[in-house]
C-alpha cells in the first residue's frame, strides 16, 4: 500500500503543485508514488534540445527531481501532450491497474478548473476520479491542488476560459507549511531546465508556494 499517489499530465507540475509536500513525506519514511501521464512532448525547448527529443529530455528531468524528492515510484505514460482528454478512457485504465497495485491512502492532482483551464489538466482530474471509480478502491483523502486567489491570467487558445475556471475553482481548505523543505523544491525544480520560463512564471505567481502548498481534501467517494 502507497501512502500517497500524485497524478499529473506533465513532468514537472508535480514538483510546482506539491513538490514539499512530497518531500516531507518520503522524509517520513512514507511510500509515495508519482505517475505523469504524458512526457511532455509538446511544451518548450529553449533550445537546449530539438523538438523531437523533448519527450527523452523531460523524461530525465522528471527521474531526476524523483530522486531529489526521494521518490523511488516514479512513472510517465504515454499519453499525447496537449491531447490528453483524446485519450482519456486508455489512461483511466492504466491508472487503474496503478491504483489497485498501490491502493493509495491519499491522491494528489488537479482540480477540474486544471488551476489555470489547461485542457491536460482539467483532463488529468477526471481521468483521476475515472481510475478510483473503476478501481473500487477508496483512499482516505483526495487532494486537488487548490489555489487560494481567483485565477488572474487571460484567455488562451483551447484553455477553459478565465470565467470557467474562476466557476470552478475550489478554495483550499488544507495548507501545508513546506518551508522546511523549500530548498529540496527549488533543487527539484531547478531539474527542468526545459521549463524554467514555465517554473519563474509558476513562481512569480505563486510566490508562497515555497512557504506553504494548498489543496483542498476531499473524502472519497463524493459525498461520503
Amino acid at each position: 500500500m502507497t501512502d500517497m499517489l500524485v497524478v499529473v499530465p506533465h513532468p514537472d507540475d508535480e514538483t510546482l503543485s506539491a513538490g514539499g509536500t512530497i518531500r516531507q513525506a518520503t522524509r517520513r519514511g512514507d511510500s509515495v508514488t508519482v505517475v505523469t501521464l504524458t512526457r511532455g512532448e509538446e511544451g518548450r525547448t529553449l533550445g537546449i534540445c530539438p523538438q523531437e527529443q523533448l519527450a527523452e529530455m523531460r523524461s530525465q528531468e522528471f527521474t531526476a527531481a524523483m530522486s531529489l524528492l526521494g521518490v523511488a515510484d516514479a512513472l510517465l505514460f504515454p499519453y499525447p501532450d496537449g491531447g490528453l482528454a483524446s485519450r482519456s478512457d486508455e489512461a483511466a485504465e492504466d491508472l487503474r491497474v496503478l491504483v489497485e497495485r498501490t491502493r493509495p491512502a491519499v491522491v494528489a492532482t488537479f482540480p477540474a478548473n486544471g488551476m489555470n483551464g489547461h485542457p491536460d489538466h482539467v483532463a488529468s482530474h477526471h481521468i483521476t476520479r475515472a481510475a478510483l471509480r473503476l478501481s473500487g478502491w477508496a483512499p482516505r483523502t483526495v487532494l486537488t491542488f487548490a489555489d487560494p486567489h481567483a485565477f488572474r491570467d487571460g484567455p488562451r487558445p483551447g484553455y477553459l476560459v478565465p470565467q470557467e475556471v474562476n466557476r470552478l475553482r475550489v478554495p483550499p481548505n488544507r495548507t501545508h507549511g513546506v518551508a522546511d523543505v523549500a530548498e529540496d523544491k527549488l533543487r527539484a525544480l531547478g531539474c527542468y531546465d526545459t521549463q524554467a520560463r514555465s517554473v519563474l512564471k509558476f513562481l512569480r505567481l505563486h510566490p508562497q508556494s515555497l512557504q506553504t502548498e494548498t489543496f483542498h481534501a476531499s473524502a472519497w467517494p463524493p459525498g461520503t
